[in-house]
């Protein structure tokens, strides 16, 4: 290959980069019109019921425990009527619908979006309000896109997992399903800003909102709403230690990977009388598995040896009560911190990789926690803490204090406020 082809090579790449980038950014700016023009109709329209209806959608199991509280709060509201449309996971499969069979005990009223051959008409129930949690149309049936939810009611958002890097924000914030929301319910000041900043037209037009009103969950567990939840602790004298591992060992999302931490971590049971809950992604172990990281066989005798030892392997469901009982945790990139955080006790964070930055949230409450960057480390931080050596209390509290205190005790209300003003028009 001679200079002259592998300078047409180099422009012919080049042009077609530049020729995708301005598709992506026509793409982008008909999908931000097209829902601009659909909330501009939502904004004028007269409230249907009496009630103000308000339907929450559930499909990934793990996310209720963000909306739960929430979904209580207004079910105790005598202007409310809230129902729950429980979405199966497996769309190939969609008579197998496990969101629905978590949910129906509880005795709300829940809806089976698939019933008979056909998908539930949403219409049927005419929500003034639809909340979702998982903002991604790809595991959606394409009745229930943001695009087509938006046309039947005013599209709600709590987010399920806040995003902890500014890599991630554009991936949890994604602009093509937020561009048809209505409220999308900020959980702290960074995130706010994020959204407007993102639909500044859709705002500006006074057809989008980002109020700041904290999470829910963040409530429920500040006022300890869960005790009545199980706990997988069964022990009340040692110290308890929960380690939550990273699914896979890209050092890019997660620090506290499962193949550098485990040894040191469980020699803890035995060294230092503790006791211990490994709490993983329910999909580490498969993806162990399929990377060749770890066989079966192995799995097999590490569960055995946790089980000799007393080290307990929670896969369940909800967390909070366990989270309650704990006494230091173990962790990295993850929603959960600052989950835990607000119950004021200590933080062991293990830190990702240099290539990535913390949200300005993040740093605050990484200052707040204690960083280790391998076992060592760990080990050291560890048997202060169990000496009572516990140097960061008052930084947790006064970061609690600084990122939470003004919606911790009222989150729920704020959001019932919001849509009782708008649903009345002022």
């Amino acid at each position: 290959m001679n200079r002259e082809e592998l300078k047409k090579i180099k422009a012919f790449y080049y042009s077609y980069k530049f020729c995708r980038s301005i598709w992506s950014q026509v793409s982008s700016l008909s999908n931000e019109i097209s829902g601009l023009k659909q909330l501009k109709n939502n904004l004028y329209a007269n409230p249907k019921n009496t009630k103000i209806i308000v339907l929450f959608i559930l499909q990934y199991i793990p996310s209720w425990e963000k909306g739960d509280y929430l979904f209580n709060y207004l079910r105790s509201q005598k202007d409310f009527d809230v129902f729950i449309l429980c979405v199966p996971n497996d769309l190939q499969q969609p008579k197998c619908n496990e969101a629905y069979d978590f949910i129906s005990p509880k005795g709300y009223q829940a809806i089976n979006a698939f019933s008979g051959n056909s998908w539930f008409n949403i219409m049927d129930i005419e929500p003034d309000y639809i909340f979702t949690f998982r903002p991604y149309d790809c595991f959606m049936p394409s009745e229930y896109s943001a695009k087509n939810l938006c046309k039947i009611g005013k599209l709600c958002n709590i987010i399920y997992g806040p995003p902890m890097t500014t890599e991630l924000q554009d991936v949890v914030y994604n602009k093509s399903f937020f561009d048809y929301v209505s409220f999308f319910f900020a959980e702290n000041e960074e995130s706010k800003k994020y959204f407007e900043r993102n639909h500044s037209i859709g705002v500006k037009m006074g057809i989008q909102h980002a109020p700041f009103c904290g999470m829910p969950i963040l409530e429920y567990i500040h006022k300890d709403g869960f005790s009545s939840e199980p706990s997988a602790w069964n022990t009340t004298r040692q110290i308890k230690i929960l380690w939550t591992p990273r699914w896979n060992t890209d050092k890019k999302i997660g620090g506290s990977h499962f193949f550098d931490y485990c040894a040191a971590i469980c020699g803890l049971v035995k060294k230092e009388n503790c006791a211990l809950i490994i709490r993983p992604h329910p999909l580490m172990f498969s993806n162990f598995e399929k990377t060749g990281e770890m066989t079966i066989c192995e799995y097999e005798e590490f569960t055995t040896k946790c089980n000799n030892d007393n080290i307990i392997i929670d896969f369940s469901r909800t967390y909070l009560h366990t989270f309650s009982d704990t006494d230091i945790l173990i962790t990295d990139l993850s929603s959960i911190i600052q989950e835990f955080l607000i119950l004021g006790k200590p933080i062991i964070y293990c830190p990702p990789s240099n290539y990535v930055h913390h949200t300005k949230t993040m740093k605050r409450i990484i200052s707040a926690c204690y960083i280790v960057n391998n076992s060592e480390e760990l080990l050291i931080v560890v048997n202060k803490l169990i000496n009572g050596e516990d140097e960061l209390l008052s930084v947790r509290k006064d970061v609690v204090q600084e990122l939470f205190g003004t919606t911790i005790n009222n989150s729920c209300a704020l959001i019932c406020d919001v849509l009782r003003k708008d649903h009345k028009g002022k």
